[in-house]
């Protein structure tokens, strides 16, 4: 009979553990560098949804729309304090917007209407 307790099955929490507080301390870092700094005009700004997203902003001050990506709004502000505004708002996330995306590319222009 043995005495000993397999700790083989404990093993593979412990990595996935690390990956979700990574990736708790990656959106912190962003989220927190998007509100001090504000490091570009460009934002995304998500709520519950487009139309309340879009309330955030007009409530938030003068902006001027960019873009209605599938998710969120994307909208430059004129102002410092700016990203700060929008969460006093009601914004739940405000990311910086690269030029291109995710991808830094721009998307190409469709001609379509």
């Amino acid at each position: 009979m043995s005495t000993t307790t397999d700790a083989g099955t404990a093993a593979p929490v412990r990595p996935l553990r690390v990956a979700a507080l990574a990736l708790v301390a990656w959106f912190i870092a962003v989220l927190a560098g998007t509100v001090v700094l504000e490091p570009t005009v460009d934002v995304i700004v998500l709520a519950s949804g487009r139309d309340h997203a879009l309330a955030v902003v007009a409530a938030a001050g003068p902006a001027r729309l960019v873009d209605l990506p599938q998710v969120g709004v994307r909208v430059r502000g004129d102002h410092a304090g700016f990203v700060r505004d929008l969460y006093r708002q009601g914004a739940w996330l405000v990311l910086p917007a690269r030029v291109g995306g995710c991808t830094g590319r721009p998307r190409p222009v469709s001609t379509a209407r």
